[in-house]
């Protein structure tokens, strides 16, 4: 099961969404989420661009208390948008 805790658009400095998910099916929405929310920004700001190289990172929190934030490249050069994951990185989650 996906579960999205939040979402936030820093333009500039890429979007960024914390999540919970269980397959890789999961994975696969969420991956549709993000490239629908770039299409969407782009649609209402004409002046939104991705058409330069950038890091975007996603923040995954698993029940096992661990962080997992991926980095992932983004290309956007108004025909298509590539997303290329890098190597993940492991980490304790904060304690709340």
């Amino acid at each position: 099961m996906l579960k999205i805790y939040s979402y936030v658009n820093e333009y500039e400095k890429g979007f960024s969404m914390e999540a919970e998910m269980d397959t890789k099916e999961d994975f696969a929405l969420f991956m549709k989420i993000f490239q629908d929310a770039i299409l969407a920004t782009r649609t209402y700001d004409p002046n939104f661009s991705l058409a330069k190289k950038g890091d975007y990172h996603f923040i995954t929190a698993y029940k096992l208390k661990q962080k997992l934030e991926f980095t992932f490249v983004i290309e956007d050069d108004g025909f298509g948008i590539w997303v290329s994951p890098a190597k993940p990185e492991i980490a304790p989650l904060a304690s709340t």
